[in-house]
């Protein structure tokens, strides 16, 4: 056997040399030869272990960890798993390798400049190694970019924060300079309007609309001039016409050139009065007087055209009320031509006394003169109203107009009807006009005056039945210009808590031109959430709810479920985003208890109380005494009463039930137990009040009335029954709307 183990030996496997040498040994022979051997192997393995070793080494100072690795396992193998020191280099071997593993990892991290990962693994790498000094380099180093990468994200944060406030001062410092230049426009200072634009340019370089408007007032400050420039030519050729006593051409010259230039009516009026006097044409010549009523400089023209006026038509009191004026004026140089007329005024008095002496001389004919007179005094009242009509001086001939419609001497007494209403508009007995021209209404209902002084007067003492706001919108149709009616009705809509189509017309037009109101924008935000009404029209006022109303969620809701409506799918994130920050417990499902603590109509109690107040709270008691006097004019009418308490009862039951009139259908809305709307034209026909509340197909029996719907109504376009106007589904069919 050692024979074979040196064999073994020579060919250098030590391994199976040393396995024989084994199994000798067991044989109990003293041999020599063995042990030798036995020692050349030992030597010869930690030789090679040494050398295995020194690779390790190298490999380690390489920094190739895992080669290293597998080297020393190697040698460890060959020592037989007895050589502690060893064990311990192959531990020490591997715990470095953990370590060279995580900076490797952190260092990609780094060149990749995700910092905040290569943190979190140099703070994992700590956890098990807390005391490598590489590993703490690394997170020292670490820790410190990020701290520079946090202050740049603070001082870019600052910046941003900076460029918004510039730009807000910005913005506002151009908001007042716009307000203004709109007050220089007003005022027709167009230089100065646009001086302010262009200095609110320098604030806003980008607004479009400021270099729009300039382009604008550049325009209008032009034809300003060119048509200031015309206006000094032509004055000039009135001048010359003057002094040419050319009179007729430059009155009707003086008259185009005051439907043009309104700002100079006192100037032209003065020219158009004084051509027309020279002329001798005193009806033209008072006209133009009528400018001149307010002009304090020219009184004495003023009174003089209109004295000699009244004079020449027989009104001799009239003209002697103006021309005494006139007589007493200091310098007036019609002082001498009034004095004169004043005393053939005189001169026609006792002209007048002889004339009835001789009447009563001559008591045969008093018959026929009576009855002249009688017709001239009719004719000339007559003419006298006309000209009221004419010239709009209702006010000036109250006491006239008055002692006509109580008389009743005049043929005309719808005219005279309608001309004592205007009056009394004009002089502020609004509920007496009111009443006067609805009733005048009823006989003709076509006259814009008739409009007009309704539409006023209902508005002047706060009406807000149907029939009084139908009468209000209709000063729209005259001139649809006016705010203040615009403002009156969205006001009166508001009081009313309605949330039709007509009222949120109304309501947006008035926010239009009031912008700042908030009230009228969160009434006007609760109707479209109530009616789920989101487009691209209503996310303005969504947009003006919310500020005006920063801490109620339900507007921000709202305008979240108004842009994904439309499709904006990128702004309806981002209110999703702002009320989840902001009412971070607001849910998306209200409970009940939110659902019936909701009210879209919560406002400011005194809201439009100043305005409407005193309508509102005495609703039943005016109609109920428009009723009784509308009952005392006409007593042997009972189908106008009937009508009368039908109005009466429905508005008691409106107010009662706090609910409003339905003004989608004023003019054609359907009082209970009438089949068709009242036909005002025909409250006098006999036949109709026979047939009131009665189905001609039922033999003359009383039909019974349909239920009252308290509240808007509306009828479904399918089957055609009454409906709620709060309703989505018909009640009778079952159809939607």
């Amino acid at each position: 056997m050692v024979m074979v183990a040196k064999v073994y030996y020579s060919e250098g496997d030590f391994a199976k040399a040393e396995t024989y040498l084994n199994h000798a040994s067991k044989i109990k022979v003293q041999n020599e030869e063995l042990y030798g051997l036995k020692r050349q192997i030992k030597n010869q393995e930690s030789d090679r272990i040494k050398k295995i070793l020194n690779q390790a080494e190298y490999e380690m100072n390489k920094k190739q960890f895992d080669k290293a690795l597998e080297t020393l396992k190697s040698a460890y193998q060959l020592s037989g798993s007895s050589d502690s020191n060893l064990e311990k280099q192959i531990e020490e071997l591997e715990k470095q390798i953990s370590i060279n593993k995580y900076l490797v990892e952190i260092n990609d991290l780094i060149k990749k400049n995700d910092y905040e990962n290569a943190a979190i693994k140099v703070d994992e790498a700590l956890q098990t190694f807390p005391n490598n000094e590489e590993l703490n380099e690394k997170s020292t180093q670490i820790n410190k970019v990020l701290e520079e990468i946090q202050e740049k994200l603070d001082e870019e944060e600052r910046e941003k924060n900076r460029a918004e406030e510039l730009k807000r001062k910005n913005e506002m410092a151009a908001f007042s300079l716009k307000k203004d230049a709109s007050k220089f426009e007003s005022e027709k200072d167009y230089d100065n309007a646009i001086a302010s634009l262009k200095k609110a340019l320098k604030y806003t370089p980008n607004d479009n609309q400021i270099s729009k408007k300039i382009e604008e007032l550049q325009e209008t400050s032009k034809k300003e001039r060119e048509r200031n420039t015309y206006y000094s030519k032509v004055n000039e050729e009135l001048k010359t016409l003057i002094s040419t006593q050319n009179y007729e051409e430059c009155a009707l010259k003086a008259k185009d050139l005051l439907k043009d230039y309104p700002e100079y009516k006192e100037t032209l009026a003065l020219t158009i009065t004084e051509c027309y006097l020279k002329l001798q044409n005193y009806e033209e010549a008072s006209k133009a007087a009528d400018n001149l009523k307010d002009d304090k400089n020219n009184q004495d023209v003023y009174n003089f055209a209109k004295g000699i006026y009244q004079y020449n038509f027989g009104d001799s009191a009239e003209a002697k009320k103006y021309l005494e004026l006139v007589k007493n004026s200091n310098n007036s140089k019609y002082q001498s031509e009034a004095s004169s007329i004043l005393s053939w005024i005189f001169i026609k008095k006792i002209q007048i006394g002889i004339y009835i002496f001789l009447v009563i001389i001559v008591i045969v004919v008093a018959p026929k003169v009576k009855d002249y007179l009688k017709q001239k005094n009719a004719y000339n009242m007559a003419k006298k109203l006309e000209r009221i009509k004419e010239t709009g001086n209702y006010e000036a001939n109250y006491d006239f107009l008055k002692q006509r419609y109580e008389k009743e001497d005049v043929d005309n007494m719808k005219l005279v009807q309608l001309l004592y209403a205007a009056a009394l508009q004009k002089k502020g007995e609004f509920e007496q006009s009111y009443q006067l021209i609805n009733e005048y209404i009823k006989k003709d209902s076509r006259s814009p005056l008739a409009k007009s002084i309704a539409g006023e007067t209902a508005m002047a003492i706060g009406e807000t039945s149907p029939l009084g706001l139908e009468q209000i919108q209709g000063l729209l149709k005259l001139n649809e210009n006016r705010k203040d009616v615009v403002e009156y009705l969205a006001k009166a809509y508001i009081s009313l808590k309605a949330d039709h189509k007509l009222a949120q017309e109304y309501i947006s037009k008035y926010i239009s031109f009031n912008p700042n109101d908030s009230a009228a924008i969160t009434y006007l935000a609760d109707v479209y959430i109530s009616r789920l009404n989101y487009n691209a029209q209503t996310i303005k006022t969504f947009e003006k709810a919310v500020k005006a109303n920063p801490d109620k969620v339900e507007y921000y809701v709202a305008l979240k479920d108004n842009y994904q409506n439309i499709g904006n799918q990128e702004e309806a994130d981002k209110m999703q985003a702002i009320i989840e920050e902001k009412f971070p417990d607001y849910s998306s499902a209200p409970s009940k208890q939110q659902e019936a603590a909701y009210d879209p109509y919560a406002f400011p109690q005194d809201y439009g109380q100043q305005q409407f107040s005193n309508t509102l709270n005495n609703d039943i008691s005016q109609d109920q005494s428009y009723a009784q006097s509308a009952q005392g004019a006409n007593t042997d009418n009972s189908y106008e009463q009937q009508i009368l308490q039908q109005q009466m009862l429905f508005q008691q039951a409106s107010n009662k039930s706090n609910a409003f009139p339905d003004y989608d259908n004023i003019g054609g809305a359907q009082l209970p137990g009438l089949d068709a709307p009242l036909d005002y034209n025909n409250l006098n026909n006999q036949n109709a009040s026979q047939n009131f509340g009665q189905d001609p197909s039922s033999n003359g029996l009383q039909k019974q009335p349909a239920p009252i719907i308290q509240g808007p109504k509306k009828n479904c376009p399918h089957c055609g029954a009454v409906n709620p106007a709060g309703e989505y589904y018909c009640n009778s069919c079952g159809k939607p709307f």
